[in-house]
């Protein structure tokens, strides 16, 4: 945890500090499940070939 963690020069690194990097590092976000039809084999597929021809 963060307030269990040493940092450099033995200093403690707190919660925030811990939050408000992994924010800035755009890892800190909430989760919103997907509402809505799933993809289609053909709508798989299609997205499946645009994604290999854009690699």
């Amino acid at each position: 945890t963060a307030a269990a963690t040493i940092g450099l020069h033995n200093q403690r690194i707190y919660a925030q500090t811990v939050i408000n990097c992994l924010r800035e590092a755009h890892h800190l976000r909430a989760h919103h499940p997907h509402w809505g039809l799933g993809l289609t084999a053909v709508r798989c597929r299609n997205r499946l070939e645009w994604a290999n021809t854009h690699i």
